[in-house]
């Protein structure tokens, strides 16, 4: 390929790509309202005083309810009485609100009874466990020794129907050969 060759190609792409950026940067500007600004100059404060006669209603009426139930112990406003948002309006004695705290810690102590439990039973299970273990921890070394005792020649082995336990006697022929061929 030929110098010249590189260079149109080179400047073409150039072109598309400078189109591609102009044209995004032309679509993101579309919406975007020019502002003007100034500085204001600070005055002093403006009066401006209305006489006139007639009824004056509110625009919005707000009906006040409560949202749970009690006696009102105290009323801390009169009709009339200006008040904003947040002030308060009166004293509620609050009978569910009581009962659930009390519900609350009545959970709290059954919670904390069953934790207890829960304890005592992990203890128990614990001791149990060492127990067990000493249990056998004693039976191996209970086989250990009867091993010992039998390649010693101290345990005598059994070979007749008759030294076996009666138990062992009753058991079908069959059975006993079995068991007389497997020691």
């Amino acid at each position: 390929m030929k110098t010249w060759h590189k260079v149109a190609i080179g400047a073409g792409a150039v072109v598309v790509l400078g189109g591609i950026v102009l044209f995004s940067v032309n679509q993101a500007n579309k919406g975007v309202v020019t502002v003007q600004t100034a500085k204001v100059a600070n005055q002093d404060s403006l009066v401006s005083l209305v006489t006139a006669s007639g009824e004056i209603k509110p625009t919005t009426y707000t009906n006040v309810s409560a949202q749970g139930y009690g006696r009102i112990t105290e009323i801390f406003v009169k009709e009339g009485d200006k008040v904003k948002k947040g002030d308060k309006l009166l004293l509620q004695e609050n009978v569910q609100a009581n009962a659930d705290v009390q519900a609350q810690s009545a959970a709290v102590n059954s919670a904390e009874s069953g934790v207890q439990a829960a304890e005592a039973s992990f203890k128990m299970s614990q001791s149990d466990l060492i127990s067990q273990q000493a249990n056998l921890e004693k039976a191996k070394l209970d086989h250990e020794r009867g091993q010992g005792l039998y390649k010693g020649g101290l345990i005598p082995n059994r070979t007749s129907i008759s030294e076996r336990p009666p138990m062992m006697a009753r058991w079908p022929q069959s059975t006993r050969r079995a068991r007389v061929c497997s020691l």
